[in-house]
């Protein structure tokens, strides 16, 4: 708690001394921060020190108490007064606590009374204090709750290109549009939130005096500025995007390795078609990759939405990798894949994009991996980074191969020890429901938390043969024994291992066995 500062005045030396020797100045932990013995030395010391609270007499030379008291709430409204007065000035003192005076004491002064005083004294100013405390923290708490709000929102807008909550917690002007900065660095550094700093302090700086309204995000080491302003104002607004590349080029010294790219969106002048400019800023980015780093690169037009090369033969063939265990399949598939996109006739945009969605298919299929849900995540997260931050094309071709080969290795070495597991419990389910008709590949790779083509491939690889073979061996097995040692009818046989129609059962039986069901039994019963 700030102690008050207090000053004492009267027309008397001795008045004075004798008021500031009766205040126990530590006990109270007040200051004492001067006196005067004239209204205008007063008023003047007043400006000068800017005390909480005036001890003075009602009566003064040069300026008396009514017009210290008036004059010095102009220039501090809440400093507080205690006047002293005679018996003979009480009228005068009533008039003055009209102006505001806290307190009076009559003279003789008594220090009782005195400290009684500046205790009730020191005990408002704390309150009040206090109260100002809380009013600034409540009001801290409004402002961040409002800056909160239009974080939330500009996340929906990045995240599910929706721009609906913006339109409660933002400004739209004539003119609205985004401005996308993407931070390309190494996985050690971590500077995008001191970045994303800098880049706001520099926007305000430049920008609050024209811009209507200015909002900075950090996402996905991006940095996305969404401004309005009006229409008039273009010009202006587009040669701060040269000061603000000039800007980030010096970043860039201080943060070694840094590259920075600028991509304009396109303006508009609904708030319903920002997240068309935002798309524009993100095409315009990915020139960065034609065209090279620590650049500007302005928006014309909203790339239209084109046919994506077909990527199904990518995915089929990852699952066969994985589930034969073959690294080489894996590259194999990568290239092909690589190859394809190069003749696709693709905007830098739908070539990264596509690898994005190529990574991200990829990592559906470790999650979908019950054991590794969790601890593949963070080598998930590396190969994201090393795509988002690839500078070029031949350094994104790189990262998603690189990303690739590293997800299947960490696959790999996460699943050498239990690998079996999965076939061994659905061996155990095939010897259990067998004769249960409904029981396929597709049941049983449930049962085991795995994809089924994934499934599939791994049931053959560690079997040597599929699944449908391996469930009919079982089935057929089962029949040659109660053929042999039952006196159920072909057609109760067939239902006990899984054949609903005899006729059905007879011909498999003979395609495995090369002889009948009931020639078996004439054999072997």
């Amino acid at each position: 708690m700030a102690s008050m500062k207090v000053m004492v005045c009267d027309d008397e030396e001795k008045v004075c001394n004798l008021i500031c020797a009766l205040i126990d100045w530590d006990r109270l932990g007040l200051i004492l921060c001067g006196t005067a013995f004239d209204g205008l030395s007063a008023l003047s010391l007043i400006a000068e020190q800017k005390p909480d609270l005036v001890i003075t007499d009602i009566r003064m030379p040069g300026l008396d108490g009514l017009q210290l008291i008036r004059q010095a709430k102009e220039l501090r409204e809440n400093l507080e007064f205690i006047i002293i007065s005679g018996h003979r000035q009480f009228d005068y003192a009533q008039t003055a606590i009209k102006y505001g005076v806290a307190d009076y004491l009559l003279k003789p002064i008594k220090k009782q009374d005195l400290e009684q005083t500046l205790e009730k004294m020191i005990a408002r100013h704390q309150l009040e204090e206090n109260q100002q405390k809380v009013s600034s923290l409540l009001l801290q708490e409004v402002e961040q709750g409002k800056e909160q709000k239009r974080q939330q929102a500009m996340h929906e807008l990045l995240q599910k290109n929706d721009p609906f909550p913006l339109s409660a917690c933002f400004t739209f002007s004539q003119q609205n549009r985004v401005f996308a900065i993407k931070i390309d660095y190494s996985l050690s550094q971590d500077a995008g939130p001191i970045l994303r700093d800098k880049v706001e302090e520099f926007a305000c700086r430049e920008g609050l005096s024209i811009f209507t309204d200015m909002l900075v995000t950090l996402l996905d080491n991006t940095i996305y500025l969404l401004i309005s302003y009006p229409k008039a104002i273009e010009d202006s607004v587009m040669n701060k995007t040269t000061y603000l590349l000039s800007f980030l080029k010096t970043q860039a010294e201080i943060f070694q390795g840094i590259a920075f790219t600028i991509g304009v969106g396109l303006a508009f002048p609904f708030y319903k078609e920002v997240p068309l400019s935002l798309l524009s800023a993100k095409q315009a980015l990915s020139r960065r990759l034609q065209e090279g780093t620590m650049d500007r690169y302005v928006a014309t037009m909203v790339e239209p939405v084109i046919e994506m090369v077909e990527t199904e033969p990518f995915f089929s063939s990852i699952e066969i990798a994985y589930a034969q265990g073959s690294l080489e399949k894996l590259q194999d598939s990568c290239t092909a894949l690589l190859v394809g996109l190069s003749q696709g006739n693709l905007s830098p945009y739908a070539y990264e994009q596509t690898l994005l969605a190529c990574y991200e298919r990829q990592c559906l299929f470790i999650r979908q991996q019950k054991n590794l849900e969790v601890t593949a995540q963070n080598e998930i997260e590396k190969g994201f980074f090393l795509l988002k931050n690839a500078r070029s094309m031949q350094a994104l071709d790189k990262a998603f191969c690189i990303s690739t080969e590293n997800l299947f290795t960490f696959f790999e070495e996460q699943n050498q020890a239990t690998i079996a597991k999965p076939i061994r419990l659905a061996q155990q389910i095939i010897a259990r429901e067998f004769a249960n008709e409904m029981l396929s590949l597709e049941s049983i790779s449930d049962q085991v938390n795995l994809n089924s083509s994934y499934f599939s491939a791994l049931f053959k690889k560690n079997c040597s043969i599929g699944f449908a073979e391996y469930l009919q061996d079982i089935r057929i097995k089962n029949a040659k024994k109660l053929l042999a040692e039952s006196n159920l009818t072909i057609a109760e046989i067939a239902q006990k291992v899984g054949y609903r129609d005899p006729k059905h059962f007879a011909k498999v039986f003979k395609k495995a066995c090369k002889i009948k069901p009931i020639e078996f039994r004439k054999l072997y019963g």
